[in-house]
């Protein structure tokens, strides 16, 4: 029986989803992207200098494309805040743990301190698949990962994506406003 849940729990993925404001959102209503929603991201918007992994750059775009068939604008990407989400996956596989609480670093809000990010609202979703497309298609089916994936507040995302551990990929997802 044991086998069978260990082999079970490695093709389910396994997803949570955590957001916090340091000061009080009011909604924002009615957000229109200039980008048409049939448009397929093609290239991630970010500055030259900046180097995201293949995996990574898939995210980003599918993150995106979300958020503009829901009318919301796309997110840019923030290196320093992928720091932090590429530190976070890589942790969690190491230190063998799944769970928005680093052992070392705390919430992801203290994590994003620690490394000088600086934000008025903050959301992490984590994720462990074998592959990226699945492991957004299944965030975007949790109402909580949904939210902060669609949340109009946040401006800035950093993805971090890590190979190994018992999913194959270790995910973390970090969204700001600046």
């Amino acid at each position: 029986m044991k086998r069978k849940i260990c082999t079970l729990a490695l093709v389910i993925p396994l997803i949570f989803t955590i957001s916090f404001s340091q000061k009080k959102q009011t909604p924002v209503a009615g957000v229109e992207s200039s980008i048409p929603a049939t448009q397929v991201i093609k290239d991630v918007p970010v500055a030259a200098n900046i180097t995201l992994t293949a995996d990574e750059k898939q995210m980003v775009a599918l993150v995106n494309k979300a958020r503009i068939q829901n009318k919301v604008p796309p997110l840019k990407v923030d290196m320093q805040v992928t720091n932090v989400a590429r530190i976070k996956a890589q942790e969690m596989i190491t230190k063998k743990y799944f769970s928005h609480t680093s052992p070392k670093y705390g919430s992801p809000f203290a994590m994003l301190k620690s490394f000088g990010v600086r934000y008025v609202a903050a959301g992490e979703n984590i994720a462990g698949n074998s592959n990226v497309a699945n492991a957004q298609s299944s965030l975007m089916k949790s109402p909580g990962h949904r939210k902060n994936i669609l949340n109009p507040a946040y401006n800035y995302v950093g993805i971090g994506i890590k190979n190994g551990g018992p999913y194959g990929k270790m995910i973390s997802q970090m969204f700001i406003k600046k």
